[in-house]
């Protein structure tokens, strides 16, 4: 499974910052193979020290317990999607103008997203059991239905006793359905296309209907060129 991790773009290092640099990174890394491996309850400090070809002492100079190497390859992941969720809510992912201007780039953005950070999003929903981060499954399914039920209630079709269990159910069976692609071992261009496809038709599909759905899905598979390279 490809890595999300890269290295630290600065104009210029000196060569202790770029080894310091490249310690932090190796260890990221071995700790993200660790915890995909073991969750955070059984991954060991000191294997991830190994694999990273440290000392375990060297390891706590950069990260001063467990729950800290877990968040630092989580944290910015876990704050972003609960930031996407309250914007969902307040702005609404549905109706015509999602097939214009910034609401289809958002979606582009939010696609680009989870594909780039898939490993960090397994971790949270999946591997997390045990350290600050635990319980972050049920939140993101809590999150989404409640943006189902709200964007019902938008359109003056919401019967909570009828909609809530619905909205539950639906929000649960896309993410385990997401998580589910994303543990994949598949090459990333053959699971990108499938986990875009698996994003774009259980969502959309739910905010649209008929024509509107189609042409939405249309212009979103439509190739994108950024404005510095058109002609």
């Amino acid at each position: 499974m490809a890595s999300s991790l890269s290295p630290h773009q600065g104009p210029e290092r000196s060569a202790v910052q770029y080894k310091k640099d490249d310690v932090r990174m190796r260890i990221l890394r071995a700790a993200q193979e660790e915890f995909m491996e073991h969750g955070f309850s059984g991954a060991s400090m000191r294997r991830i020290a190994r694999l990273a070809g440290t000392s375990t002492s060297n390891l706590y100079t950069y990260f001063p317990s467990k729950e800290a190497l877990f968040e630092a390859l989580v944290g910015d992941l876990y704050a972003s999607l609960l930031d996407l969720f309250r914007h969902h809510h307040e702005e609404g992912w549905h109706g015509p103008a999602w097939a214009e201007g910034e609401k289809l780039e958002g979606f582009r953005s939010f696609f680009d997203f989870i594909v780039d950070q898939r490993i960090p999003l397994v971790l949270l929903c999946k591997k997390s059991e045990g350290s600050p981060f635990a319980g972050t499954l049920p939140r993101f399914v809590q999150a989404m239905a409640g943006n189902i039920l709200h964007h019902l209630a938008e359109d003056g079709t919401l019967d909570r006793t009828l909609h809530e269990p619905l909205a539950w159910a639906l929000s649960r069976a896309f993410w385990e359905g997401l998580l589910s692609l994303l543990e994949t071992e598949l090459d990333e261009h053959v699971l990108t296309p499938l986990v875009f496809t698996y994003v774009v038709r259980s969502t959309v599909g739910g905010w649209f209907r008929g024509d509107e759905a189609l042409s939405f899905l249309s212009r979103l598979e439509e190739p994108h060129i950024d404005a510095e390279e058109e002609p």
